[in-house]
């Protein structure tokens, strides 16, 4: 992965899973993840792996986003004050129909069913006089 990856744990694999453990080589999580990676822009914030879906934990294992998603990404929301912080996560499952999105915020609440077309993050305001 391009994206750095956590600053307090590593990833540990046994018998074909992954689990984090920390420096001192204490186990944080048992080795139940097909895959463990670093979420851009998410500090602390690990994406999971498992049963063929993606969910997020944080760098204590503790369970984020429950593993049910085809992909889960950080919105990319930015200020000066609370840096990423307050970046949410668009969340998307494959249907019959096509890909459908919903959106998890900072806060871990689900602001919008996985439903949607498409969902994107307006990052840019144009000043328009």
């Amino acid at each position: 992965s391009s994206i750095p990856y956590e600053k307090r744990v590593l990833k540990y694999k046994s018998d074909g899973k992954y689990g984090l453990i920390d420096y001192n080589g204490k186990v944080i999580t048992k080795p139940i993840y097909e895959e463990i990676e670093g979420m851009q822009n998410k500090e602390s914030v690990l994406l999971v792996k498992q049963d063929g879906k993606y969910g997020a934990i944080n760098d204590k294992g503790a369970k984020l986003i429950e593993p049910k998603y085809d992909e889960i990404i950080a919105d990319g929301f930015y200020t000066e004050e609370n840096k990423y912080g307050l970046s949410g996560y668009i969340v998307k499952n494959t249907t019959q129909d096509g890909y459908r999105y919903g959106y998890i915020n900072y806060k871990l609440e689900k602001v919008l069913d996985v439903e949607y077309n498409s969902i994107n993050r307006i990052l840019e305001i144009l000043n328009m006089v």
